[in-house]
């Protein structure tokens, strides 16, 4: 099937450190053993997990961008080999990670990723207040049980059949809500008192629905070739009894409306009390930096086009001082 285009909305900013880090994070994450060939080494590379943050997180400084490249990259990959090993195969080991997630880092239940871990948490910890890092190992222990939750419903035979269902067992799993804190970290600001306000809560819903609409549309031919049924292509055409491109369609129609739902919301917190809040403006163009950065990267890297390297072809916008403060407002629409 071709991969659709999808409207992103808003321009792709990079954060100017990506070329003075990208071989320096490749160095030091392959340091940790995790990769046992030279093949598996350089499949890991070209999918380029720097190139992922740069664009997703633009507001990163140079230690920002190296600590964040790895919890991307640590928890995509980890992922994969659960995926690849499903109906109950890996939930001991998932079971290890959450234990390690809820300790924060302090064991490693899990030896195979706990080192690395324990690394990331130890240097996000040198800039990240601690009432940030506990929410953060929080959203990581609800990642890691929404992979669980997901994989039991495999192994009792009650995989989701509607887009509903679907999407409330993939809201923990997808891990966005890991993705709002690291947001968060990569401006170097703290919204933690404001995210039970009940606009901001309906923000990051509706931000989680949008993720999951345009990373499973972008991902299917990925998972055609592994065998992955986790789709919500799949999905729209188990509901609606039709075939795969027809089911394309109507995920692409559901991702347009997540999208418009978003920036209805979005303009809501901006004209909200909130709104006068420069932290949480920030915060707010970041998701939508978020948004702009992951269909890129979904759409060009390795991991996805299952080439072997990746071919970025959207031009950036570099990110700069003067964006991290004060609202930028709508950005406008353009076409990359």
């Amino acid at each position: 099937m071709e991969t659709p285009w999808l409207d992103r909305r808003y321009p792709v900013r990079q954060s100017p450190y990506y070329r003075s880090v990208v071989d320096e994070f490749h160095q030091w994450f392959l340091s940790f053993g995790l990769y046992d060939t030279d093949e598996k080494k350089q499949a890991f590379v070209a999918k380029d997990y720097p190139y992922l943050v740069s664009v997703a997180w633009p507001g990163c400084d140079r230690e920002r961008l190296m600590v964040i490249s790895a919890v991307a990259a640590a928890l995509t990959e980890r992922d994969d080999e659960g995926d690849a090993n499903r109906s109950g195969a890996s939930l001991a080991k998932m079971r290890a990670s959450l234990a390690d997630a809820r300790n924060h880092q302090t064991t490693m239940a899990e030896p195979r990723w706990g080192p690395l871990f324990t690394e990331i948490w130890r240097r996000l910890q040198a800039y990240s207040p601690p009432g940030q890092m506990a929410r953060l190992a929080d959203m990581i222990s609800a990642h890691i049980g929404g992979c669980i939750a997901y994989d039991e419903k495999l192994v009792a035979g009650e995989a989701p059949s509607s887009v509903k269902d679907y999407v409330d067992v993939r809201f923990f799993s997808i891990g966005q809500l890991v993705d709002h804190v690291l947001i968060e970290i990569s401006l170097g600001i703290d919204i933690g008192g404001v995210l039970d306000d009940p606009l901001m809560r309906e923000l990051a819903r509706c931000d989680v629905e949008r993720v999951i609409s345009y990373q499973d549309i972008l991902s299917l031919r990925k998972d055609l070739a592994e065998g992955e049924t986790e789709n919500l292509v799949h999905v729209f055409a188990s509901e609606l009894h039709c075939s795969l491109p027809q089911a394309m369609t109507a995920a692409c129609a559901f991702f347009e409306e997540k999208m418009r739902r978003f920036d209805e919301v979005a303009d809501e917190v901006k004209a909200s009390p909130l709104g006068r809040r420069p932290d949480v403006r920030l915060f707010v163009d970041g998701l939508n930096d978020f948004t702009s950065g992951l269909i890129e990267w979904t759409s060009c890297s390795a991991r996805y086009t299952l080439r072997s390297t990746s071919e970025w072809v959207t031009p950036t916008v570099p990110f700069t001082r003067a964006d991290q403060f004060g609202g930028r407002g709508r950005r406008p629409r353009t076409r990359g």
